[in-house]
């Protein structure tokens, strides 16, 4: 990414977006320098930006390559979930989950999981329903 300088009403605002994390977070590094030259700096990391997906049953929930972030239960009696990088049931299983999640305990992955194929999932328990997190 490239380097960015603006001036605003206070004085330079630099912002460099040029270094990466392993896992495709950004390292933010902010640069004030105000009008008296007091350079303040703050630097932040930035997770990647994903989409919020509703899994109320089985079945493929991204078609193609995806990065997955983690999934909540929202929903249902001893609600589980295992997720697949695949089509169907016989991918690989990247999250299985045999035990029942908390409903309404985010659970993250402890990476970022990239699946090649796509996202399938199959639900278990009573009426189950996740917010799965991912990036297509």
């Amino acid at each position: 990414m490239a380097d960015l300088a603006t001036l605003t009403a206070s004085g330079w605002l630099a912002r460099d977006m040029s270094q990466r994390e392993d896992d495709g977070a950004a390292k933010v590094a902010n640069a004030r320098f105000d009008a008296g030259n007091n350079q303040v700096l703050d630097t932040r990391e930035v997770a990647p930006v994903g989409s919020a997906y509703r899994v109320t049953s089985d079945g493929q929930v991204i078609t193609g390559p995806c990065i997955v972030f983690g999934f909540v239960a929202t929903a249902g009696t001893s609600p589980t979930i295992a997720m697949y990088d695949g089509t169907s049931a016989s991918g690989t299983l990247i999250y299985g989950g045999a035990t029942a999640e908390t409903l309404g305990a985010p659970k993250t992955m402890p990476c970022a999981i990239e699946c090649a194929t796509g996202l399938y999932i199959d639900v278990g328990g009573t009426t189950p329903a996740f917010t799965v997190y991912a990036k297509p």
